[in-house]
């Protein structure tokens, strides 16, 4: 994934819009934008998120090996996700 720097100077309450696009669009894109959401009164408490396992997948499977091969690739996506 490449990432592209992007500035934006705050010198007057009109660059406020460019500005907050530009950290929503990188908050949304990282799944935290309702952390850091401005209009917002509370935030949600983090949690700390379960490691995937096998039978997140199939409930029958106990192990990796027990998954199919397309199984397998829904695992991975998920512990990608999860890291």
């Amino acid at each position: 994934m490449s990432s592209q720097k992007i500035s934006v100077t705050l010198n007057s309450p009109s660059d406020w819009d460019e500005w907050i696009e530009i950290i929503k669009t990188q908050a949304l894109a990282g799944k935290v934008w309702g952390y850091v959401d401005p209009s917002k009164d509370q935030v949600p408490t983090l949690e700390e998120p379960l490691l995937p396992q096998s039978r997140d997948v199939n409930a029958q499977a106990t192990t990796f090996g027990q998954l199919t091969q397309e199984e397998r690739e829904e695992y991975r996506i998920l512990r990608q996700d999860y890291k």
